[in-house]
């Protein structure tokens, strides 16, 4: 079996790695897997070659399709944006390169693959075709394209209840239900060696948030709260992990201008997020509604036996235990996020038996051979269906 896993960017995301990790699945129980970007190469073209997944490149390009889009745009027949033009292009590019290569399924990660794919499907590629929500919806592209692609798709799953309700809500197809499989590595470095790392005293409470630095988290809020947090508790070490994206700037400058440096580190894309974790005391989370699917970040700092403080949005709901459930804060309340930081600071029991909550959690929800497992049999389910 020839699987074709699209994924819409290049830097490694929360989808990114699921897409890894299926991957590697794929080749460990005897299939092919290949992993392709829709852009440039980047992050996740590294990673495959370490680990020798089969990787493709696909960006958008001058082919005579597209040069015939940009000529009737310039005569004014059909009005097209830039970005149409290079997606119509990049939709027949996949519908030729999925022909060429004789995948039998493809799955494609978040909103544009997903628009891409479906598409591709629509004008004739000829492999089982499977949309993955990845959040709870915020992305749409125009003109019909993304209805046309759910409609056109053969399956989609989900990885989170309000994802597929999004789904189901915006384009009237039902997807199923696939949870994230989501695996845990031995750290790199003790905790010792990352709290120097960090210039964390064994007095200091470290709390980590793992994202990537744009408009679809609410690193922002987190920064507030500690504003506000250090004028009467100065024990608290915020940490940022994630690459450098659309936001960094704002929210460094945020930080300088609030003096909160000697409170906050940036540290950009971390290799060895399970060293972090196990110098991590909290795991903190913010994000804006409707921006999750199901965020690795918390489920693998569950993983790791970590509290979760976050708001109660659903999708972080859905990725922690029900006994921290009730330690999650309403979206945007400052005071409440401070109050929960301080209780588990001081109250280590509490602290550690949510921890415990959430490990047992996390390590039973989102099994990475189950969950794995259940896309696989959900795609050739509806191979030998057709």
């Amino acid at each position: 079996m020839r699987y074709l896993l699209i994924q819409s960017w290049k830097d490694l995301g929360g989808a990114e790695r699921q897409a890894i990790n299926l991957a590697e699945h794929i080749k460990k129980r005897g299939d092919e897997a290949t992993i392709m970007c829709l852009t440039e190469p980047g992050k996740v073209s590294a990673i495959c070659a370490e680990k020798g997944i089969d990787y493709v490149s696909l960006q958008p390009r001058n082919t005579p399709y597209v040069i015939s889009y940009k000529l009737l745009n310039k005569l004014g027949i059909r009005r097209l944006s830039a970005e149409e033009v290079a997606l119509k292009g990049l939709i027949r590019d996949l519908r030729d390169h999925i022909k060429k290569n004789g995948y039998d399924i493809c799955i494609s990660y978040c909103a544009y693959a997903n628009t891409v794919l479906g598409n591709a499907r629509a004008e004739g590629a000829d492999a089982i075709c499977i949309w993955s929500q990845r959040d709870a919806g915020f992305h749409d592209h125009k003109r019909g394209l993304q209805q046309k692609a759910a409609d056109s798709v053969d399956g989609i799953f989900s990885n989170s209840t309000s994802g597929s309700e999004w789904v189901k809500k915006t384009y009237g197809h039902d997807p199923k239900l696939i949870y994230n499989g989501v695996n845990i590595s031995a750290p790199i470095h003790d905790r010792e060696g990352w709290r120097r790392k960090l210039g964390a005293s064994d007095t200091d409470v470290v709390c980590t948030m793992v994202a990537n630095l744009t408009p679809f988290k609410d690193h922002m809020f987190l920064l507030k709260t500690w504003k506000k947090l250090r004028a009467i508790d100065d024990r608290f070490v915020l940490v940022f992990a994630g690459k450098y994206a659309a936001e960094y700037e704002n929210l460094k400058k945020y930080a300088d201008e609030n003096g909160l440096n000697d409170k906050v580190r940036f540290l950009g894309p971390v290799d060895d997020v399970y060293g972090l974790w196990n110098a991590t005391d909290i795991c903190v989370h913010s994000a804006r509604p409707h921006c999750e699917g199901t965020p690795n970040a918390v489920i693998e700092a569950g993983m790791c036996g970590l509290p979760v403080v976050g708001p109660d949005l659903p999708e972080i709901c859905e990725a922690v235990s029900d006994a921290n459930i009730a330690y999650l804060h309403e979206y945007d309340d400052v005071d409440r996020a401070i109050e929960l930081l301080r209780l588990f600071a001081d109250d280590r029991e509490l602290a550690e038996k949510l921890g415990r909550a959430n490990s047992d959690f996390a390590h039973n929800t989102y099994d990475p051979e189950r969950n794995l497992d259940r896309i696989m049999e959900y795609a050739e389910s509806l191979l030998q269906r057709r």
